[in-house]
């Protein structure tokens, strides 16, 4: 038996990346200005929220996200404000230097386009700044770069409650760029929600409607549309006969846009997507060693991340002096130590937060400096800091061989 054996008793944590070709791509919808933008209360648009309910469907958005002119993700989008102000995912973003939003629109096979409804033009994309990203919470918000007047939703406000009825809305690739709903109810709250990527404790909820790949950043509503959470991920264990859905918060997802990410303010965010590994599952079956690390995937452009040359295809293995994580058999690695230290320093007065990586490029480890205010320090190659500890070079070259393998089957 070999490592793959190992990776059969992990908990299954499956992220919903839209990746380039999972959608139809929608080609297209004229910006026109309405007059009234409308936040989506009408009680008559609640009773027909399944036979049409154009006011919901239109607050919600298909996510298209590139880099250097190359698609590299995607997902779901809901719009909090008249001026196009869009919640997604932080994994939805990350890695991304243009963003394409396509509103609302239902496929006419005559003409092979997408057109809105309301208006039956051609739905066109328009495009969005990132505004902010919380990494740690899998929350970003970006500005929607029009004069136009938007549809959005209400945010829910009050306490959610285990048997409130919701619902799921999104553009997950099975849907082929047509909007899906799914339905369900809050199955129980204050779930522990720290994953491999993020970790906003227990400020998420679990529900049981079911979401797709293209569902991340989408919205979780009641029957009166307003915006109980954002989806982020489906968790199923390796011993249970189905999988559970889960989403953050909306008063806590609101408290963080409000105060840090519609301000264009970062929060527990150092620009990276990364998922907490261990060593241990790259090994051979009879080998106990352990070390967590956070194996990073995609850096955003410009981020205090990639200014302290922290690249895909790194492993990041300590920051402040510290491990980043631990594992226990038979369980994920979680984020939890890694965002906690990033929120410490983040909280206190000092500039720089100092780690240690390994280059799979490169092929070496080296040692560098975050800095806040994202200022360039010289990083300092090194030699092998855990060889007293019995970890070989190769063995940190068998998790650069093999990782996308293991994690995507690719």
């Amino acid at each position: 038996m070999g490592p793959q054996s190992k990776l059969k008793k992990l908990v299954v944590l499956c992220i919903f990346l839209l990746i380039s070709g999972c959608t139809s791509l929608p080609t297209a919808q004229t910006e026109k200005n309405t007059s009234l933008a409308e936040s989506v209360d009408s009680e008559s648009e609640k009773k027909q929220f399944f036979v049409w309910g154009p006011s919901f469907y239109s607050s919600i958005v298909d996510i298209y996200v590139y880099a250097g002119g190359e698609s590299i993700a995607g997902g779901t989008g809901t719009i909090i404000s008249e001026d196009g102000l869009i919640i997604t995912n932080q994994h939805v973003v990350v890695g991304g230097d243009e963003f394409e939003i396509y509103t609302y629109g239902t496929y006419d096979a005559e003409s092979g386009e997408f057109v809105n409804p309301e208006t039956n033009e051609i739905v066109e994309p328009l495009p969005a700044t990132l505004m902010g990203s919380s990494q740690c919470n899998d929350i970003a918000v970006l500005q929607i770069d029009s004069n136009r007047v938007f549809n959005y939703l209400e945010w829910y406000g009050e306490d959610i409650m285990p048997g409130l009825e919701i619902y799921t809305l999104g553009y997950p690739g099975v849907a082929a760029g047509e909007i899906a709903v799914t339905t369900g109810v809050v199955s129980y709250i204050n779930s522990l929600g720290d994953s491999t990527w993020t970790a906003p404790g227990y400020n998420t909820f679990a529900h049981t409607s079911p979401i797709f790949s293209g569902n991340s950043g989408g919205p979780v509503v009641t029957a009166e549309g307003k915006l109980v959470g954002i989806n982020y991920l489906t968790e199923e264990l390796y011993d249970e006969a189905f999988p559970i859905s889960k989403a953050i918060n909306n008063n806590y997802v609101k408290d963080i846009v409000d105060n840090y990410l519609s301000k264009g303010i970062n929060y527990t965010d150092i620009g990276i997507d990364s998922s907490a590994i261990d060593l241990y599952w790259f090994l051979p079956e009879d080998d106990e060693r352990s070390l967590t690390m956070h194996y990073i995937e995609k850096v955003q452009p410009g981020s205090v991340g990639e200014t302290a040359s922290l690249l895909p295809d790194t492993m990041l293995l300590e920051v402040g002096n510290n491990d980043i994580g631990f594992v226990q058999i038979g369980t994920n690695e979680s984020s939890y130590e890694l965002c906690n230290k990033l929120e410490e320093w983040e909280d206190s007065s000092t500039d720089l937060l100092n780690y240690i990586a390994y280059s799979c490029d490169a092929e070496t480890f080296y040692k560098g400096y975050i800095s806040k205010q994202g200022i360039e320090e010289e990083i300092e190659f090194i030699e092998n800091p855990y060889e007293d500890n019995g970890f070989t070079i190769s063995d940190f070259e068998q998790v650069c061989l093999s990782y996308y393998e293991q994690m995507y089957g690719y």
